[in-house]
């Protein structure tokens, strides 16, 4: 290949990773599922390969850069300042969250003062909730099972049914083991998993190359999906956690500026591909890889810190399901005129955070959880679980974003010093 076929080709390549082409093909996404419904509907299954190309490479991904992060943070010494500083903000973080949901929903007042239309048609939703028992039988359970699930049969297990937790678990396992094991063979072992840490961002890299299609189907065939006659009513709910949202996201660019000293816009600008990714994927984890690179590179983040960081808190460390469940629940209570006192305002916003830390999955599947919530409250869940399940398609995009954005803010948080980045970014 010639030197200028080779210009060319490089060119075309970073076309297809620019922000604005990548805008291009939302747009033209949103404009398919206008024009025609069934042709966005046929697009849904490429976007879904799309999604499963760039998944493919999301566990390896993080098992690898989680153990081999926290063994060199163990081999250097700098393990225990980092792991203190961590748990410190994922409490305060998640906390926050469930405080945001509270306030913004005391503020917004989504339940209160409910014309006699809305009051009907949220009745015929509640039609189709569940009942009580089965509510909350499924809700203990799912908590239960989330920490009876950390410990998978074996690593094998984990990594055949995507179960992230597991394979968390055996990652901080393994580099704990490793760190605490000086050995040179232990050394090595840590090098090989940063070459295949490397080595699966090789390929995803390459699959982004693909990002322009695959956003286009994936938007196209998110709109033609979406159309419910509850949409109208529970629009003054789902705005005003996508508000809520927001308050969280511009949170997370103040901490990051005021951190690090970096100009806003270029904080923005590092996270602008991965955020929007996240959104229109709908998944964190898909996100994650592209958010870990432009740390590094674009903010100068320690690569150890982040790798290790910005994986637990996708997991772990969820903001925007605290946030939704403390919303809901003072959503609840504005519904059923169920006034709540400072004493239980507290209670929402702690529980809400344990409970929200503990939710895995899409809204849907997550909402059972909330009668953990709002039964020692003594209100019922129907509603609440009903319309989370109605809103999930509208829901789910920004609850991933703003996990991806969390964790990225907690990152830079607890990777750096006041006064600028706290290490220069690895060398291509």
């Amino acid at each position: 290949m010639s030197e200028e076929n080779a210009n060319l080709w490089h060119r075309v390549l970073a076309l297809l990773r620019n922000f604005w082409v990548n805008l291009l093909a939302v747009t033209l996404g949103i404009v398919i599922a206008f024009i025609s419904k069934n042709t966005a509907k046929n697009l849904i299954p490429i976007g879904n390969l799309y999604l499963s190309l760039l998944a493919m490479t999301i566990l390896p991904i993080v098992f690898s850069a989680i153990t081999h992060s926290l063994g060199q943070l163990l081999r250097s010494g700098k393990a225990k300042k980092y792991i203190g500083r961590l748990i410190v903000i994922f409490s305060i973080t998640v906390i926050l969250g469930g405080s945001v949901g509270v306030l913004g929903a005391i503020l917004g007042k989504p339940g209160s003062d409910l014309g006699s239309e809305h009051q009907k048609m949220l009745g015929e939703l509640l039609l189709y909730a569940p009942s009580e028992p089965t509510l909350a039988e499924k809700s203990v359970g799912g908590f239960v099972d989330f920490f009876a699930s950390v410990v998978p049969k074996n690593i094998f297990w984990a990594f055949a049914n995507n179960h992230s937790l597991s394979v968390i678990f055996v990652s901080i396992l393994m580099g704990l083991a490793l760190g605490l094991n000086q050995s040179k063979a232990s050394g090595r072992l840590l090098e090989v998993l940063r070459g295949l840490y490397e080595t699966f961002f090789k390929i995803l890299t390459w699959a982004l190359y693909g990002l322009p299609v695959g956003l286009c189907c994936l938007v196209a065939g998110q709109i033609a999906t979406i159309g419910s006659q509850y949409l109208f009513v529970l629009g003054k709910v789902t705005g005003l956690f996508y508000l809520c949202c927001g308050f969280m996201c511009v949170l997370y660019v103040v901490a990051m500026r005021v951190v690090t000293r970096l100009p806003t816009g270029k904080i923005l600008k590092a996270l602008r591909d991965p955020l929007a990714l996240a959104f229109v994927s709908s998944n964190s984890l898909v996100a994650m890889p592209m958010a870990l690179q432009h740390l590094e590179d674009d903010l100068g983040q320690s690569h150890d810190v982040v790798e290790l960081v910005v994986p637990l808190g996708i997991v772990m460390n969820r903001h925007a399901y605290p946030l939704l469940f403390g919303f809901m629940t003072v959503f609840v209570s504005q519904v059923y005129n169920h006034p709540l006192g400072i004493l239980q305002l507290l209670q929402v916003c702690i529980s809400s955070a344990l409970i929200g830390m503990a939710a895995i999955g899409p809204a849907a599947s997550v909402a059972p959880m909330i009668a953990l919530i709002l039964s020692p409250l003594g209100m019922p869940s129907g509603l609440a679980v009903a319309t989370l399940v109605e809103t999930t398609a509208l829901v789910t995009p920004i609850v991933a974003m703003t996990h991806l954005f969390g964790s990225c803010a907690t990152a830079t948080l607890i990777g750096t010093k006041s006064g600028g980045p706290k290490t220069q970014p690895l060398a291509d």
